[in-house]
């Protein structure tokens, strides 16, 4: 996937609020990349190679450099 490919995807998903299943990437403490499982208020449970990280929602983002096309 070239930048113009992943340019146009993240303009597509941008819009839309984060759903689990959705790639995302964060920072608490360091940087972390993983999979949303479960929103519970301002709280967000990320699975990080099967480890789950714990973090508030304005602490993550939607990963689009992840995306696969």
């Amino acid at each position: 996937m070239d930048a113009h490919e992943r340019e146009g995807r993240a303009a597509t998903t941008a819009d839309r609020p984060l759903r689990i299943g959705d790639r995302v990437k964060g920072y608490v403490k360091r940087e972390f990349r993983g999979t949303l499982v479960a929103v519970q208020g301002d709280r967000c449970d990320v699975d990080v190679d099967n480890a789950w990280v714990v973090c508030r929602r304005c602490d993550i983002e939607r990963d689009t450099d992840a995306a696969v096309g």
